[in-house]
């Protein structure tokens, strides 16, 4: 399995390094892309740093926290969510660009579903939100919910 991690805000690193270290331990092959103002990160040997690299790795999927990805590159387009709120105007807006939303919760979740009978041309599943993976990893979602009451 190729995965490529794609990131336009230095604010993304830290939801895509959690996938970045599973899918390593797993003994996925991980690249990373970054555009816009993130560019100037370095990744060391991991980095793709144009189209024409990216075209030549072929990734299985392309993993984005962002509402954008070149929809010409290879492999399934995934977004995931830079963050939990749902309030900020156009996040339910469906582009074309993914074929897999993955929701942090479910109130995302059952949103997306709603929009998924209505498009037809995306799927969708709740994930969580690998950003606070580190935090409660260990634990089941049932153990968690006692917790809380």
């Amino acid at each position: 399995m190729k995965l490529l991690l794609f990131v336009t805000k230095p604010y993304s690193f830290s939801v895509l390094m959690p996938i970045h270290h599973a899918a390593k331990r797993k003994g996925y092959s991980v690249k990373w892309y970054t555009a816009s103002i993130a560019k100037g990160f370095d990744l060391s040997n991991e980095q793709l740093s144009s189209t024409r690299d990216v075209i030549n790795y072929d990734p299985d999927a392309v993993i984005v926290p962002g509402n954008v990805v070149p929809d010409f590159w290879p492999g399934l387009k995934v977004q995931i969510f830079h963050g939990l709120g749902e309030e900020k105007k156009g996040h339910y807006r469906i582009t074309g660009f993914f074929d897999l939303y993955c929701t942090p919760g479910p109130v995302m979740t059952e949103r997306f579903n709603l929009l998924f009978k209505k498009h037809g041309s995306f799927l969708v599943r709740e994930t969580g939100w690998p950003k606070l993976d580190q935090f409660y990893g260990h634990r089941s979602l049932q153990k968690c919910k006692k917790e809380i009451g």
